[in-house]
């Protein structure tokens, strides 16, 4: 799958997971725009748990983020204390 031109460029820590669906062809119209359901998953790059919750994310590095439980212990380790981050709200999980 990692042969696909469209995943050549991404990161292979980054997932997306489509909702899965059928449908018939000869009762859908190829002219209505379909809804597409995706979810990210976020992982932490300490305890490498999937972060349910609230993430904290590097804002100096493309990708480094942290769990709740991580960042109070390892935020001050990650380059020196210098990087901030910045929190946002996770999904829940499944």
């Amino acid at each position: 799958m990692r042969d696909e031109p469209w995943l050549q460029n991404q990161p292979k820590e980054s997932v997306l997971l489509f909702s899965s669906r059928t449908a018939d062809v000869a009762t859908t119209c190829l002219d209505e725009p379909t809804e597409v359901q995706h979810k990210l998953i976020v992982h932490c790059d300490e305890c490498q748990n999937q972060i349910v919750g609230k993430i904290y994310s590097c804002t100096s590095c493309f990708d480094y983020d942290l769990c709740d439980a991580c960042y109070i212990s390892k935020r001050t380790n990650h380059a020196d204390g210098k990087h901030e981050f910045a929190v946002e709200e996770g999904e829940e999980d499944f």
